[in-house]
C-alpha cells in the first residue's frame, strides 16, 4: 500500500500506460481513490484506476450517531486495528 500525493499518482500513471510527461492529462485524480498497480520485472502496469465505490456506502458520521453509554462502546474510544 502507497499513500500518495496527487503529482506522484500522475507519475506513475503516465509510467504505467506509456504517457509523455507534457501530454495532457486526460484521467481523474479523485481525492481517497483506490489506485491499483502492479510492479513485475517487465515493468509498471495499470490493474485499476480512480475507484471511488469504498466513498459510496452510507456512513454514520456526528449526525446520525447515537450516545454511547458506556464510553467504552463507542467504536471510536477502542483500539483499531488493520484487516489485512
Amino acid at each position: 500500500m502507497l499513500v500518495a500525493h496527487g503529482g506522484v499518482l500522475d507519475a506513475l500513471y503516465r509510467l504505467a500506460t506509456g504517457q509523455e510527461l507534457q501530454a495532457p492529462r486526460t484521467w481523474q485524480l479523485a481525492n481517497a481513490a483506490i489506485n491499483r498497480l502492479l510492479w513485475t520485472p517487465d515493468g509498471l502496469t495499470l490493474v485499476g484506476w480512480a475507484d471511488t465505490l469504498h466513498l459510496d456506502t452510507a456512513s454514520r458520521d456526528e449526525s446520525t450517531a447515537q450516545p454511547c453509554a458506556p464510553a467504552s462502546a463507542c467504536a471510536w474510544t477502542r483500539s483499531i486495528r488493520p484487516r489485512w
